[in-house]
């Protein structure tokens, strides 16, 4: 099977997607407007495309260049889990990236990968959010 690799290319509606085929809820009232415009602010996305031009992993990063990177989400379909993809999307984000202390989202079940690309484990975070956000709702 081929993959093509790609920066910046994910639409709100193949985020969605990507989100859903891994399980993760999202909100009803969700408008993909701001999707869009959330996407349109990430800093990096990598975008993993099969043989037919359909998304079927993502990974994105919010970064100053020059201290941190944000990595909130590296999205892989079910069908291509274990084929590396998220392997070369964290690779392709560390070579632009490497520079800058990498930070990600809260991804417990992930641990033992990010650990066999070399990162550690490090200070728990805090997190909070103060007003309704269709989203999540």
């Amino acid at each position: 099977m081929s993959f093509t690799y790609e920066v910046g290319t994910l639409t709100g509606s193949e985020y969605v997607e990507l989100i859903k085929s891994v399980g993760w809820k999202i909100g009803k009232d969700l408008i993909l407007r701001d999707v869009d415009k959330a996407l349109s602010t990430t800093t990096y996305i990598v975008v993993v495309r099969d043989s037919e031009s359909n998304v079927v992993a993502a990974g994105r990063v919010f970064s100053d260049d020059l201290t941190m990177s944000f990595i909130p989400d590296i999205l892989v379909m079910p069908d291509f889990q274990r084929m590396g993809l998220g392997r070369v999307i964290l690779d392709m984000i560390k070579a632009r990236y490497g520079h800058t202390i990498f930070y990600f989202g809260g991804q417990p079940s992930q641990e033992e990968f990010y650990e066999k690309l070399g990162f550690k484990k490090g200070m728990t975070s805090f997190t909070g959010r103060f007003s309704p956000n269709a989203f999540f709702d």
